[in-house]
């Protein structure tokens, strides 16, 4: 009961709170590093204090491959149905879908290295890594660490305030988490997410000529 109290809380201070005051005070989210840095300092701790290994954070090579081609189908049809959308929802209705992005970068080039390179690979550390490991110190169920881990990967993209966004990553999680405890390999979920978000990432950008 207690792992459950100290878990919660942990999501509700480093994942809850962020969220929240960002979407009541927009202007917060310049002080988001200050709950990264504090978060990862505290992942950190845990991990040095329970002497984990690479392995438990899925940093292996072993299964790549297997991971890979089982990511390789859904990945191809996220983006396909992503176009799809961009391509023919009448604007109207693609204009209510599409939200905000917190972290404009005027250059494409830009943004997509610093998805492809940092954002992508932190994200899967932290919410397939990290998460999973913590959730199966708490959680005995695979259906509760499936549920818990998509919900929570859903609920931090908020801040962006686009329902297609929030869609695509509830999908996605769904898809990561389920490759991720079969396989345990988190370079092919990398690969994958960096390929999808940035192709995605495009879309955004050259939806008016689409």
């Amino acid at each position: 009961m207690w792992k459950q109290i100290i878990f919660y809380l942990e999501v509700l201070v480093f994942l809850a709170t962020p969220v929240v005051l960002f979407m009541i005070y927009p202007h917060f989210f310049a002080a988001r590093y200050i709950f990264t840095v504090a978060g990862a300092i505290y992942c950190v701790a845990r991990l040095v204090y329970h002497r984990s290994k690479f392995q438990d954070l899925g940093l292996l090579t072993l299964n790549f491959w297997p991971a890979l081609r089982d990511l390789i189908l859904p990945s191809f049809l996220m983006l396909i149905s992503t176009f799809l959308i961009f391509k023919f929802l009448p604007s109207v209705f693609l204009s209510l879908i599409l939200g905000h992005d917190p972290l404009p970068i005027d250059s494409l080039v830009e943004r997509l290295l610093v998805y492809f390179f940092i954002s992508t690979p932190l994200q899967e550390l932290i919410f397939r890594g990290y998460l999973t490991w913590r959730l199966e110190q708490v959680f005995s169920s695979t259906h509760s660490i499936q549920t818990i881990s998509i919900i929570i990967f859903t609920l931090a993209h908020i801040p962006f305030f686009s329902p297609l966004i929030l869609l695509l990553t509830f999908i996605m999680g769904y898809v990561y988490i389920r490759n991720y405890l079969r396989y345990r390999n988190l370079y092919a979920l990398i690969l994958s997410h960096s390929v999808v978000g940035s192709g995605i990432i495009m879309l955004y950008f050259l939806q008016s000529y689409i």
